[in-house]
């Protein structure tokens, strides 16, 4: 069982993952969220085991929260989403800490098996 914090901007992303998360971990707690001030404020509430969240492009906010919730919650599984296929971008993203790049277009075993590695504490770029 995991407790998952996901962050998306948009309630059709947010509502297929969590979809996605309840048939691979069907009795894990998944709290939903839509804003990147909503994200810091819920990971600073609770322990998160897996924290997934998406990031447009490699502007120094994105980054800043990465590192913002690598403090907070040095122990969560960071997961990022991505609707770019910048190979650049996901190999920064995951040298600043994150667990795992999943662009937002792959298949949904994909998707699941990036999850997976994250759990195991291996990074993983989909």
């Amino acid at each position: 069982m995991y407790n998952i914090l996901l962050k998306d901007d948009y309630a059709i992303y947010r509502k297929g993952i969590n979809e996605i998360l309840r048939s691979r971990f069907p009795y894990s707690g998944i709290t939903e969220v839509n804003s990147a001030v909503q994200l810091a404020d819920k990971a600073r509430q609770q322990n998160w085991d897996i924290i997934i969240f998406d990031i447009a492009d490699a502007s120094g906010k994105n980054f800043q929260l990465l590192s913002t919730l690598k403090q907070v919650c040095p122990q969560s599984r960071l997961v990022i989403t991505t609707t770019g296929e910048n190979p650049l971008l996901k190999n920064a993203l995951t040298a600043a800490g994150a667990s795992a790049c999943i662009a937002k277009d792959c298949s949904i075993e994909d998707f699941i098996k990036a999850i997976d590695k994250a759990t195991e504490n291996k990074q993983a770029f989909v």
